[in-house]
């Protein structure tokens, strides 16, 4: 009984070093960038692995993992809400909070507007042309290849590079999250 308790151990332990760092990452991105959150809602998913361990199959753990941690952040972002609508400014100042209000985070549309045209505005003649192509025709890469000329690994990395100059564009003006469509 005890070797089957070690064995269980050290695969619990294997899973976690393998694991931890996809699980780390995709909390923190559920999380909206929140270090501490994310570090928190590792260690949950962890502690329930821990907790339900004799019960998985191993065939698919990591998409086990995901469903956990995708669970335990909106558990989380929930009890933080609950909790009176409070949010940390800075990871660095655990003891500086501002209240959380519906107005704080009001967008005019106006504002949406203007930031949409700020980011259109700022991509190239072919950036627009894929944007439009891919994000408002909803075109498949296949069509993309065709209407490009292009192979499917350079339309893949425009279509990288052109997400990424958008998110920057969008951070830039102070927008987390926009919706271009």
């Amino acid at each position: 009984m005890k070797s089957e308790k070690k064995k269980n151990s050290v695969e619990v332990d294997e899973t976690v070093m393998n694991y931890y760092g996809y699980v780390r990452s995709l909390a923190l991105f559920l999380s909206g960038g929140d270090t501490d959150a994310a570090d928190e809602i590792a260690q949950e998913t962890f502690l329930f692995l821990v907790e339900k361990w004799d019960e998985l199959t191993r065939e698919n753990i990591g998409g086990w993992l995901s469903a956990v941690t995708r669970n335990k952040t909106h558990e989380y972002l929930r009890e933080r809400a609950r909790r009176g609508k409070r949010t940390a400014v800075s990871s660095d100042m655990e003891d500086l909070y501002i209240p959380v209000t519906d107005e704080y985070f009001r967008v005019t549309d106006e504002e949406i507007e203007e930031a949409r045209r700020h980011i259109i505005d700022s991509l190239s003649d072919e950036e627009k042309e894929l944007f439009a192509s891919y994000f408002g025709k909803r075109m498949t890469y296949g069509e993309l290849m065709a209407r490009f000329g292009a192979s499917y690994d350079s339309v893949r990395m425009k279509l990288f590079r052109l997400r990424r100059k958008i998110r920057k564009k969008a951070k830039d003006k102070n927008f987390l999250t926009l919706i271009l469509m």
